[in-house]
């Protein structure tokens, strides 16, 4: 069973080697960052587990470790780690630190980006030691081990604008510290906020729930997941609800020294020649890269003849400038159609990764959708891979992510692909019709030179034992690799569980690895970590 999101992950600094089953790769290395011991209580609950790692560009993997008595029980034990392998695993903070506010104490922690200076943005949970009801609360924290962390907002504080902040969500983190957040207001019955955090201005409002919109027509009807590049640029994606017309998304985007600028607003017109009719934002959560550049799925409607009208993938540089990308109806190598696309992946020289579902299926071959994986660059579009493909290893059937979810006719929309500046792309998969007949998983690896590389798969040998799961942290994030687990070096980070109880977190690359220095042997029954440095 494939299995996304937090789960248990392999650790100790050892590397590797492996040569890919196809000839022309004699390649590739991984590192095992951190691993648990496997021990616990006799009955084999709590049980140690950590997240799926997040990863920069310089090779360092941040994750968190938790034990819980099950699944609706508190933690008992966790923490926030950094390591990449060689040098030796950092502690930023544990269970039973001191908490945000007084009489309290650090709970749970989720990670969710490390930027390219190693800060890690992650969400804290504390405990009350008393009865005081505000020390239960989550805050928003940079740290990046060396220096005290910020505090970026807690829950208890008072938002731009004197409301009162109830639920807080990390989404995006910048090169430069600056950090993107969504707010819930006013003890939980209140207006969302898209918040923008500055080490040198601190928190300031994008759009909340009932405010004037940011360009002063309509109002503010929900406040959507801001996106921030190193550029120092910010995307956000209100709901706007003007007089007389329905409720509709907008993109909206901050640039230093040009200020605000309305992109697109859903429902309107475009300047594009390639968009006919009016074009319908369908998310509220595009992708914009290094340079500004924005990329959503959407829809157009009131075409001027009814080819004109359906699903597409659109991006837009400039106001009212939305161009279509690829559109449902067209032609797919192999002479298929596409019929819905997923959210796309867009890098740093504008080209789109995506998963798209297809039309036909004439053989009835396949016993789920038919699903692919596509690259689009200025060449034109790249075939990955498709649902029912043969493994690179030649055992077993890919099986992608579900791309309509069962009883919903709605796309999946986090199943976005992992995608870096040299067009590479990552991506974790179901195997069917296996040599064992197990139901394995593996992760994948795809360049234009070598093809689709298998990284690493369940049911094969590791730390002498066998891996029984994998987990890799998707891009589900709006811009950005710090909230993924892939780099432009090809790297990926992972977790791990093995058949012995073990748990890790390890660093594949399409290069050598230096040998490490020091085995770090994470100990999630009593937390405690051989080999690491801690930081206060």
């Amino acid at each position: 069973m494939l299995v996304r999101g937090l789960a248990p992950v392999v650790s100790c600094a050892l590397v590797l080697g492996f040569l890919m089953a196809d000839s022309r790769v004699a390649c590739c290395a991984t590192i095992v960052i951190a691993v648990d011991n496997g021990e616990g209580p006799a009955n084999g609950d709590p049980t140690p587990t950590f997240s799926s790692p997040v990863l920069n560009e310089a090779g360092q993997a941040a994750f968190s470790g938790f034990r819980v008595g099950g699944y609706f029980s508190p933690v008992l034990a966790g923490g926030v780690y950094v390591g990449d392998g060689i040098n030796p695993l950092q502690e930023l903070v544990k269970t039973g630190d001191p908490g945000i506010t007084p009489d309290s104490l650090a709970s749970s922690f989720v990670v969710r980006a490390i930027n390219d200076s190693g800060v890690v943005a992650y969400e804290q949970r504390d405990v009350a030691t008393d009865n005081s009801p505000l020390a239960n609360s989550t805050s928003a924290v940079l740290n990046n081990g060396y220096t005290a962390p910020t505090i970026v907002v807690h829950e208890g504080d008072s938002a731009p604008g004197g409301d009162r902040v109830d639920f807080i969500r990390i989404n995006d983190l910048d090169a430069n510290g600056r950090l993107g957040l969504s707010l819930r207001l006013v003890d939980g019955s209140g207006p969302e906020s898209a918040v923008l955090f500055d080490s040198t201005t601190g928190l300031a409002t994008l759009a909340t729930v009932g405010q004037p919109a940011p360009d002063g027509e309509g109002v503010v009807g929900g406040a959507f997941y801001p996106a921030l590049n190193d550029a120092g640029q910010t995307l956000y994606t209100p709901r706007i609800a003007r007089a007389g017309l329905p409720e509709r998304p907008a993109i909206f985007r901050d640039t230093p020294g040009v200020g605000r600028e309305l992109l697109f607003r859903s429902g309107d017109p475009t300047t594009s020649p390639n968009v006919d009719g009016s074009l319908l934002l369908e998310l509220y959560n595009p992708s914009m890269n290094a340079h500004g550049r924005v990329a959503f799925y959407g829809s157009v409607a009131d075409a001027s003849t009814p080819a004109g009208n359906g699903l597409g993938l659109f991006v837009v540089d400039t106001p009212n400038g939305a161009t279509a990308v690829v559109r449902e109806g067209e032609t797919v190598p192999g002479g298929d159609t596409f019929a819905g696309f997923g959210r796309p992946s867009l890098n740093d020289e504008g080209d789109l990764a995506f998963y798209a579902l297809l039309t036909d299926d004439p053989n009835a071959e396949l016993d789920r959708e038919n699903v692919g994986l596509y690259r689009y660059d200025t060449s034109g579009l790249v075939e990955i891979v498709r649902e029912g493909q043969l493994a690179p290893s030649g055992d077993g059937t890919i099986d992608l992510p579900r791309f309509l979810p069962i009883s919903s006719s709605a796309p999946n929309m986090s199943i976005r692909p992992m995608f870096n500046d040299a067009g590479e792309v990552a991506f974790l998969a179901d195997l069917n019709d296996t040599a064992s007949g197990n139901e394995d998983a593996a992760i994948y690896y795809f360049n234009e030179v070598d093809g689709l590389q298998e990284v690493v798969r369940t049911g094969t040998p590791l730390l002498g034992s066998i891996i029984t799961d994998l987990g890799l942290q998707q891009n589900i994030s709006n811009s950005g690799y710090e909230e993924d687990g892939f780099n432009n070096a090809g790297q990926i980070a992972y977790r791990f569980s093995l058949a012995d109880g073990r748990h890790g977190v390890a660093l594949w690359s399409t290069n050598s690895i230096p040998e490490p220095t020091s085995v770090a042997l994470v100990s999630m029954a009593a937390l405690l970590v051989a080999c690491y440095r801690r930081f206060a």
